[in-house]
């Protein structure tokens, strides 16, 4: 398999694209990712060498929507709040008003307070803790026997989530399955070959984190810059929004 900057050099039939873009299931995926404002979509980055990003889950958790967090002040007990990650990522706190939280770390966001709050505070001791934590899910596309949303208990790899799904088809590609990961506003995609995993080699077999899309194509994918722009924005009715930046597609 041969990459270069825009995509890999491989397959994909209109065709088969279409069909896939038509899963409802995915909508309510979407749903979670999505944020306030204009649909967005950056180039996606592609990376051919996955063992690079592999293989442990994130040290420590990133807050999502539906997350319950106390905000508690060490020296302003009056400005404790508990809150809710609204479905646009965002919490609304006395003072400061909103900021976002989908997508940071306890700490990443504790410091954000104090930033936040030195301008209103002498001595803005704050801390974040998650008092419930929302499921995290994945979703698992294309040449699976069940695609939908799989909620991730502990950990998940690529080849457990397609187990979940009910297994791969007869007609699915597992040395060209996709990874699509959001990082910023950036959606990362990483090839994963199941088939050298299964011949034993180390490094395939890629741990999932939440809101990641596993995607087992029918057929090669010819252009991958184009084939996530058209997955992303076909997919979604007018009404729902994605935080990626296709403008420059």
């Amino acid at each position: 398999m041969k990459y270069f900057i825009a995509g890999a050099s491989i397959f994909f039939t209109k065709k088969d694209l279409l069909s896939t873009l038509l899963f409802s299931s995915l909508i309510p995926f979407l749903f979670l990712m999505s944020a306030c404002g204009v649909a967005q979509v950056t180039p996606p980055l592609i990376i051919d060498e996955p063992k690079a990003m592999l293989p442990l889950p994130p040290a420590e958790y990133r807050m999502q929507v539906g997350d319950e967090l106390h905000v508690k002040f060490y020296y302003n007990n009056e400005l404790n709040e508990q809150v809710t990650v609204r479905p646009d990522g965002r919490i609304s706190l006395q003072l400061v008003g909103q900021l976002m939280a989908a997508g940071f770390t306890p700490s990443e966001l504790t410091a954000a307070l104090k930033q936040r709050y030195s301008t209103e505070l002498a001595n803005p001791e704050v801390t974040i803790i998650v008092r419930k934590f929302e499921a995290q899910k994945i979703f698992v596309d294309g040449e699976v026997q069940k695609p939908g949303i799989i909620p991730i208990n502990g950990t998940m790899t690529v080849m457990q989530s397609i187990a979940s799904a009910g297994g791969m088809k007869q007609t699915g590609r597992m040395q060209d399955i996709l990874l699509i990961r959001k990082a910023g506003n950036k959606p990362i995609v990483l090839p994963v070959n199941l088939r050298k995993a299964l011949n034993g080699e180390a490094g395939h077999d890629i741990f999932l984190q939440s809101y990641d899309i596993v995607y087992v194509p029918k057929t090669p994918i010819a252009s991958i810059n184009q084939w996530v722009r058209e997955y992303i924005r076909n997919i979604l009715p007018v009404n729902v929004t994605f935080n990626y930046d296709i403008a420059n597609f």
